[in-house]
Parts: C-alpha cells; sequence; structure tokens
C-alpha cells in the first residue's frame, strides 16, 4: 500500500539543499514522488512512496545518518 506524508521541518531551506545535494539524482528505490518547499518557520516535504516499508528503511539507512553529519558542518 502506498505511504504519503507532509511534514514541516524547522530548519533552513539552505539545510534541505545540502541534504537533497548529498543524496545525489539517483531516486531512492520506493520514492513515487517528493517536493519541498521553503516555509516560514522552516521547510515542508511532501513525499509518496510505494510503501510504508520503503520510506522507512530510506530514512532508517540513509538519512539519519546523512542528516546527523550535515547538522555537524559549520554552514548549517
Amino acid at each position: 500500500m502506498s505511504y504519503a506524508f507532509v511534514q514541516d521541518i524547522p530548519a533552513t531551506w539552505d539545510m534541505y539543499l545540502g541534504i537533497a545535494e548529498a543524496l545525489g539524482e539517483a531516486l531512492p528505490e520506493g520514492l513515487v514522488l517528493h517536493v519541498a518547499g521553503p516555509t516560514e518557520e522552516g521547510f515542508r516535504m511532501i513525499g509518496i512512496w510505494d510503501s510504508k516499508e520503503t520510506w522507512d528503511r530510506f530514512r532508517n539507512d540513509r538519512l539519519r545518518a546523512l542528516c546527523d553529519g550535515l547538522a555537524g558542518r559549520s554552514r548549517f
């Protein structure tokens, strides 16, 4: 079953761009649609995945470690 979410993140748009750049251009397995944009409080992400399991795997295996590493850089 498909899985969708909308998430507001209290971080800078530059942080989002850094994450997107670090992930590269290849689409993660299971990603159907991803859009994001800046808000007054940070940025909003909307994601559609082919299942919650593929989202959980991407988040746990790639995204968390990447965000932790980028958060330690002075630019963010």
